[in-house]
């Protein structure tokens, strides 16, 4: 009886594992597009900037 248990333990942990690095997976290709929308933000308000200097707004 212990055979069981001890195989779904073992499942338990490889279910864990895989699921912890799906969500660090995640979090991070959320992170580097957070970073991208950051900077194409900065390169937006440069933009708007030298259109402001230019009259053109």
């Amino acid at each position: 009886m212990i055979e069981p248990e001890l195989d779904l333990s073992k499942l338990r942990d490889v279910i864990d594992f895989e699921v912890d690095y799906i969500k660090k997976s995640y979090e991070k290709e959320l992170s580097e597009k957070d970073t991208i929308l950051a900077e194409k933000d900065k390169e937006i308000e440069i933009l708007k900037a030298k259109l402001h200097e230019n009259g053109m707004t």
